[in-house]
């Protein structure tokens, strides 16, 4: 959903506890050329916000320099 935004190149969504409850952080890697300002955090939230549900809004949105994949194989 996110992927879809010109501006993001990948994300990854965790569950967190926090303070006895539960909250979900968004690590975004954006395209060369683009920053994570307030203006694409809104814009990344009402995407959610609109495709998704209101709670898969994230509470925080956080630029990572890449997003790691570990594949295993099932024995």
């Amino acid at each position: 959903m996110v992927e879809a935004m010109g501006e993001v190149a990948d994300s990854l969504a965790i569950r967190q506890p926090w303070d006895g409850y539960p909250r979900m952080p968004i690590f975004v890697k954006l395209q060369p050329g683009y920053e994570l300002n307030e203006e694409l955090k809104r814009k990344i939230r009402d995407a959610l916000r609109t495709q998704a549900l209101p709670r898969h809004v994230p509470a925080l949105i956080i630029e990572a320099p890449d997003i790691s994949y570990t594949f295993r194989k099932k024995s």
